[in-house]
């Protein structure tokens, strides 16, 4: 096993910059994507209603997750043949185009290029399933939650720094030439300077290839498989309901903040910077000190729990003040169940089938958050804190499940 390759800055830095890209990519849009749909200057007509508003809002953010519905077991199956860097930098520079798309959609009010590159992006952000599957490479099963946690880290700082400068670069009071479009130039630049990173220092992780039959009807193929594996059946269905659960809360919260508290695109990239922020704090350094004193499979139990929990109590909120108070409680909780889970999951896998272990997953994950995009764009058109509600509803059924059906069987 190439211990040494996990332990090298030449390995962890290109993997853990496409981490962060594929999140502040993602971040980036949380401060902008409810204007874009509900303001003034969004890109629809002013004629259009608040109900028609809401539901192609959930349409066009289910596009993103449908798109990794097919991209996520593809590249991770086809990492598993070619091996993981030629996978790598193919979907970098198709994440590039989808950049570029989305800020043309947005300069001509094109609704198609919008969801073009939502689509194009989403099927390229399945890259996570080859950077997961890197990191199994080469970790041994007692590093795993760690070098887990390393990924939750650069996965939180694009939680942090997306929102941030996605909220700061629209807000067209700080600069003149600041539109809704500016992020995604600079996440396109950011996007080839990855390329290259990946090329010059990203060392291949595959040692042995395996020749899984992979084509574009994988990921259903995959989720019905995930199903049938008695070993890892119970996980795939927490981890369903999990991602549900956050992505309601990721995806609606700011139409949330909109409506209640009047915030503003700089307001909302504020308050999810200061979320993501005790994120990495949670998963940098709470996961590593838990792992030395209790078993993953108890820090999920609990984690998930305190999570549907944290979501019902944002309900009650009347000052948005309190808010910096609750958002931290929601991170540490989702902070420790990440890494957590996906070493749960790893554990529970063949070491000759990571990919498509973590390809699975992510089709799982993706399910989880096109399914919560179309549903609350329904649900928003009657009340806004509707998708809060089935956030934490879809956290209780997790935890449910897993202390009732999870059996843990590594020592």
């Amino acid at each position: 096993m190439k211990e040494p390759a996990s332990r090298s800055p030449g390995f962890f830095l290109p993997i853990l910059f496409t981490v962060f890209l594929d999140l502040f990519g993602f971040g980036l849009v949380i401060p902008i994507f409810a204007p874009l749909f509900f303001a003034p200057e969004g890109v629809f007509p002013i004629y259009y209603s608040h109900t028609a508003r809401a539901i192609l809002f959930g349409v066009v953010l289910a596009l993103y997750p449908f798109a990794q519905l097919f991209g996520a077991p593809f590249l991770g199956s086809f990492s598993d043949r070619v091996g993981r860097k030629k996978v790598l930098l193919s979907s970098l520079l198709g994440g590039l185009c989808g950049y570029m798309l989305f800020g043309f959609g947005i300069i001509t009010h094109s609704i198609f290029l919008l969801s073009l590159g939502r689509i194009l992006g989403g099927f390229m952000g399945g890259n996570i399933a080859v950077v997961w599957s890197a990191i199994a490479d080469v970790s041994s099963k007692k590093a795993k939650v760690e070098n887990f946690g390393l990924i939750g880290v650069a996965y939180a700082l694009g939680l942090i720094v997306g929102p941030l400068v996605g909220g700061k670069l629209a807000d067209a009071t700080l600069s003149t030439w600041f539109t809704l479009a500016t992020p995604f130039w600079l996440a396109a630049f950011l996007s080839g300077v990855n390329i290259l990173f990946v090329a010059w220092k990203f060392p291949e992780t595959l040692r042995t290839p395996t020749f899984i039959s992979v084509d574009w009807f994988t990921a259903f193929r995959n989720i019905k498989r995930g199903y049938n594996m008695k070993n890892l059946r119970v996980l795939f269905i927490v981890i369903f309901f999990l991602f549900f659960g956050f992505n309601l809360f990721i995806q609606f919260f700011q139409v949330f903040l909109i409506e209640k508290f009047d915030f503003t695109e700089s307001q909302i990239g504020d308050l999810f910077a200061y979320t993501g922020l005790w994120i990495v704090l949670a998963q940098g350094g709470i996961t590593r000190w838990l792992a030395k004193y209790i078993r993953a499979h108890t820090i999920v139990q609990y984690a998930t729990f305190f999570l549907g929990c944290s979501f019902l109590a944002l309900l009650l909120l009347e000052r948005p003040s309190l808010l910096f108070f609750f958002s931290p409680l929601i991170a540490i909780f989702l902070g420790v169940l990440q890494p957590n889970a996906t070493s749960l999951l790893s554990d529970s896998g063949e070491d000759t089938s990571q990919g498509e272990v973590f390809g699975i997953a992510q089709s799982v994950q993706s399910l989880a958050q096109m399914i919560p995009a179309l549903l609350g764009g329904i649900s928003l058109s009657f009340h806004v804190s509707i998708p809060i509600i089935f956030a934490a509803c879809a956290s209780f059924v997790a935890w449910i499940i897993f202390i009732r059906y999870f059996r843990y069987t590594k020592s």
